[in-house]
């Protein structure tokens, strides 16, 4: 798995008249040791490219060129002392032209930095103003980060409607005028045709490896046999290949009924998908959600960015304890495996997942059962398009321990939740009030605080930020 960060250019900008440097030599050090300060403390959260220390008005052109060339995804404007406001205006309007955000921030004296805000308000360009708070421009740096990357991937949508659930339709014009990013429609027959191309020797190299890395396979003889294990690996393996073919960053998959009822349901598809590794090793989490999903699977995306490439998880809302403020939460077969216990050795993973019976589907196969590893802090997410804007819920949370009483007191409760993937997610606000508002029986969790993060990616995306915590 490999961990990405965000790319960004840092300009900072000086008084282009030389006579000052006469009146205070010591102007020049501070200036380069400000520039320089600020790269080595945002250099572990960032990819920085140097736009040096700019004391005039064709530097600033020059670097800021450069900086586009190079490939930066955002541009942070540094004034620690007196500049002429019409160099970083000059900078922040070409980011501006190849469509890239500024940040302004702040580390010295206040008459550069509110000269510079000033100049750009006047020509229409909105930035936030940062004095010394590093942790918010790495949240912009972030939040600039998913905007770029987004812009020119590819959604492939494997079949149509599924169910009714038209909380995960989109309109494809807004898609690509908001995020730019592009829907390609794809038939479910396509995995079906690629999947009969699949060797048999990779099918049986996977089916050994999900042998001798798995609790256990359970095999029952109606939902589980060696044909329908073998069926559903052709489709994961084929569905990768259609990923590949078709040049997709993310997908979403219908499976639901015509698959799950005529030929194999997909529960591995998503499942080793959405995982770090697979039986052909290591390799990038590749975002794809249930029953067409789009909205569900955008929202999987920009967590996937916002925390470097971790995996994301994709379940239902299933049962709720209301004075316990615990959600308790499953998908119908198949969901990330690496959060059974959160590694990215398979090994260590998949000792705790057991592949076993589903419940429904008419062609048969099997789905996997886990119960997520205890997590201090994860963070729930939701894109949804209400009256046709944008929303995106963020819900900070944790996954709590259970006892094996709790666990077991809960499995109990219906028989499907002994064979899906399922984790308890506490949650730190009303849960009553969460139920009657939230927008969708889908979920969306990944590993760490992402709260601030996905507030500045909703302010650069359009999207109203609906934060439900503490």
């Amino acid at each position: 798995m490999t961990m990405q960060k965000p790319l960004a250019g840092i300009m900072t900008f000086a008084d282009p008249r030389e006579e000052m440097y006469e009146s205070m030599d010591w102007l020049k050090d501070f200036l380069r040791d400000s520039h320089n300060g600020l790269i080595n403390q945002l250099k572990k959260k960032a990819d920085l490219i140097d736009g040096k220390v700019n004391y005039s008005i064709k530097e600033s052109k020059e670097n800021v060129k450069r900086l586009i060339k190079d490939g930066m995804e955002s541009l942070i404007l540094h004034v620690s002392a007196w500049t002429f406001p019409s160099m970083p205006l000059l900078a922040a309007n070409m980011a501006k032209f190849s469509g890239i955000p500024s940040i302004l921030y702040g580390s010295g004296g206040l008459s550069g930095l509110t000269a510079t805000k000033g100049a750009l308000e006047e020509v229409g360009i909105k930035v936030k103003v940062i004095w010394g708070n590093l942790k918010k421009i790495t949240d912009f740096l972030n939040a600039a980060s998913v905007q770029s990357k987004l812009r020119g991937m590819t959604l492939g949508l494997f079949g149509g409607l599924s169910m009714g659930i038209i909380t995960g339709t989109i309109d494809l014009a807004q898609w690509q005028k908001k995020f730019g990013i592009i829907i390609e429609h794809i038939g479910q027959v396509e995995i079906i045709r690629e999947a009969e191309k699949v060797s048999q020797d990779s099918v049986q190299s996977f089916i050994n490896w999900m042998n001798d890395n798995f609790k256990e396979l359970i095999y029952d003889g109606k939902y589980v046999t060696d044909e329908t294990l073998e069926k559903q690996v052709r489709c994961y393996l084929a569905t990768k290949n259609l990923i590949k073919r078709y040049d997709l960053d993310f997908a979403a998959l219908k499976c639901q009924p015509e698959l799950s009822d005529h030929y194999v349901n997909q529960c591995l598809t998503p499942t080793f998908l959405n995982d770090p590794f697979d039986a052909e090793g290591l390799k990038n989490c590749m975002v794809c959600s249930c029953e067409t999903d789009a909205n569900g699977a955008l929202t999987m995306q920009i967590l996937k960015i916002l925390s470097g490439g971790k995996p994301t998880l994709f379940m239902d809302i299933l049962l709720e304890s209301i004075r316990k403020k615990l959600v308790v939460c499953g998908n119908c077969g198949g969901s990330s495996t690496w959060w059974a216990n959160r590694s990215d050795d398979p090994v260590i993973n998949l000792k705790s997942v057991t592949y076993g019976p589903h419940i429904h589907g008419k062609a048969g196969g099997g789905a996997i059962h886990y119960i997520s590893a205890p997590a201090e802090k994860v963070t729930w997410a939701r894109i949804a398009r209400i009256d046709g804007k944008h929303v995106m819920y963020i819900i900070p949370s944790t996954i709590p321990e259970l006892t094996e009483k709790q666990i077991n007191k809960i499995l109990n409760l219906a028989p499907q939740l002994k064979a899906w993937p399922l984790t308890f997610i506490k949650v730190e606000c009303d849960l009553k009030e969460l139920i009657q508002e939230y927008p969708s029986q889908h979920v969306h969790l990944v590993e760490g605080d992402y709260t601030s993060d996905l507030v500045e990616t909703c302010e650069l995306l359009g999207i109203e930020p609906r934060i439900r915590g503490p």
